[in-house]
């Protein structure tokens, strides 16, 4: 799959310091479809604790952002 970002993560699990190489996926969508996506990758993903956070965008442009709202669904 091309775009994806590959990182280096440095965290403290179990008591432990770990560094592993993970993929960084951003999914795009509306404020309402959150709680689905959140549903979906913690059913899919293979950690205990995947990073799913909501970053609410304080500013785009109008173009973006009818391109965000037209091409998602619910």
């Amino acid at each position: 799959l091309s775009g994806l970002i590959e990182i280096e993560s440095f965290y403290t699990w179990n008591n432990e310091f770990c560094s592993d190489n993970e993929t960084l996926l951003n999914i795009k969508t509306i404020k309402e479809n959150f709680e689905k996506v959140k549903r979906k990758i913690k059913e899919l993903h293979s950690y205990d604790l995947p990073e799913i956070i909501q970053l609410d965008i304080t500013n785009a442009s109008k173009d973006y952002l009818k391109f965000i709202g037209e091409n998602t669904n619910e």
